[in-house]
């Protein structure tokens, strides 16, 4: 049941007044948000994406086939849940090899298609706490995504390393407060798109 409200006089009370529309209510299973291809497969936090923008009728699994049917190598997917376990619309991917994560961080953008939805699906690499990758003394809370740097600067060292023209367009990506998703995501790079008939499978 919705509810429209209707603005009237000051002497008199607001009224809500039902109206008819559609609700979608998408059930969600513990279970559905973790796999995991291999219970003895080590996971390799500098070979994760963060994954954003994803559908609420996207689980693990079907996230994981998605990643793989595109990139390969997927041996684990996750969605980041609320405190009441619900999926808030991002996760992680984990692959077993450095040229997929590649791959997966270059595409940027993934389309993914199947019979009860379409959405447009955000790819970055996974942050971790660390240490500035140049100067190996400072926090480093920017990271560079582009292939050139692809690593983790100080607030000096970023901007020493992108004072040369050809470094200018770089935007640093910072954790957020959860230290799930990365923000300052550019909106280039190449979009894939996958046709899959099931979200779940």
């Amino acid at each position: 049941m919705c509810w429209d409200s209707k603005v009237i006089p000051k002497s008199k009370k607001p009224l809500l007044t039902p109206i008819n529309c559609a609700v979608q209510v998408i059930p969600w299973l513990l279970s559905d948000s973790n796999f995991i291809k291999s219970t003895s497969q080590n996971l390799d936090p500098q070979k994760t994406v963060f994954v954003g923008a994803l559908h609420g009728m996207l689980n693990a699994e079907g996230l994981a086939k998605i990643m793989n049917d595109l990139f390969d190598g997927v041996v684990y997917a996750g969605i980041d849940t609320d405190k009441y376990k619900y999926p808030i619309g991002s996760g992680r991917v984990t692959f077993n090899n450095s040229r997929s994560y590649l791959r997966a961080v270059a595409a940027a953008f993934i389309e993914i298609k199947t019979m009860k939805f379409t959405k447009k699906v955000q790819v970055d690499p996974y942050l971790e706490d660390s240490l500035c990758s140049a100067c190996n003394v400072q926090q480093g809370p920017y990271f560079c995504r582009e292939l050139v740097c692809f690593r983790y600067y100080c607030h000096s060292c970023w901007h020493w390393h992108h004072s040369l023209d050809s470094m200018q367009s770089h935007k640093p990506m910072m954790r957020n407060a959860k230290g799930v998703g990365n923000s300052g995501s550019g909106s280039g790079g190449l979009m894939l798109v996958s046709n899959h008939s099931r979200s779940g499978n």
